[in-house]
């Protein structure tokens, strides 16, 4: 009786360990749906303020926050922005944002935009501003 209930037991337990066992991810976003990405960037450079214009195209809906990374430090090193956040306005798909108190140039900027969904914020290229204009 006892090796029956032991034996009972074991094959429980085994049953356990291999439902146990086996593919562990996270579901995955349906990316194409849930993601958009950077369109026609324009900017310019005046009186110490970026100003940024940029079209999204994908789900423009998913777009939390926008952000600037900006690197001020060397323009041929490896890009190491620091994050600002920028006074901004979306209307429909197209974004511009404003960013002031950008005292030396030249710089190097890149924009964020933070998706409602994690794991899918994208970023514009790096754009290099030499002079005012």
């Amino acid at each position: 009786m006892i090796k029956s209930i032991f034996r009972c037991f074991l094959v429980l337990i085994f049953f356990i360990f291999i439902i146990g066992c086996g593919n562990k991810k996270m579901p995955k976003p349906y990316i194409k749906e849930d993601m958009f990405f950077w369109k026609k960037v324009k900017f310019h450079y005046v009186d110490g303020c970026l100003f940024v214009y940029a079209k999204l195209t994908g789900n423009c809906r998913n777009l939390k926050k926008v952000y600037v990374e900006i690197d001020q430090k060397c323009i041929n090193c490896p890009f190491r922005g620091k994050i600002f956040i920028p006074k901004y306005n979306i209307d429909k798909c197209n974004v511009s944002l404003k960013l002031c108190n950008i005292k030396k140039i030249p710089f190097r900027f890149r924009v964020w935009g933070k998706n409602v969904f994690d794991g899918l914020d994208t970023s514009t290229d790096i754009y290099e501003v030499n002079s005012p204009y």
